[in-house]
């Protein structure tokens, strides 16, 4: 271990590489484990506020704007009003031409009649809430992406 740390510390590549591999691998397995957490919080019926799309930092042209999902939504929870803005985990920040990932995002938005949209609340603070749990395709897609990025990166030691 003394030894991995020392090449790390002196730029080694091999254990710069491995520790880019750990890192990958560790950071999958958090994203999954919290995947599958916000799965089984429960759901409450939310009203829709406000759904579309924000510009996302600086540019100084449209063609090199980058872009996010944007939504406010407010819901009760045994007598509390909470207000919400995240859309889902799965975070996307889009450039001007790859906009249609987020309204496709969007889509995914369960509505319950007019004004009506299934919102997910962490049960020991509803503050923390998402329009979006994480689909199963989803999970896997971020562990194929995880762990095939530190399979590639440990390959290149």
């Amino acid at each position: 271990m003394t030894e991995f740390i020392d090449g790390l510390m002196a730029g080694d590549r091999a254990s710069v590489l491995t520790a880019a591999a750990l890192y990958a691998v560790i950071m999958g397995l958090f994203s999954i484990w919290f995947c599958f957490r916000v799965r089984g919080w429960p759901s409450v019926v939310a009203k829709l506020n406000r759904a579309g799309l924000d510009r996302f930092g600086w540019s100084s042209t449209a063609s090199d704007q980058d872009y996010r999902a944007d939504v406010a939504y407010s819901f009760d929870v045994d007598g509390q009003t909470y207000s919400g803005h995240r859309l889902s985990p799965t975070i996307i920040i889009a450039s001007a031409n790859a906009r249609f990932l987020l309204r496709w995002q969007m889509r995914g938005i369960e509505r319950i009649g007019e004004e009506g949209v299934r919102a997910y609340y962490k049960p020991s603070n509803p503050e923390k809430s998402y329009l979006i749990v994480p689909s199963l395709r989803t999970i896997a897609v971020v562990a194929v992406v995880m762990f095939g990025s530190a399979a590639l990166i440990y390959s290149a030691i």
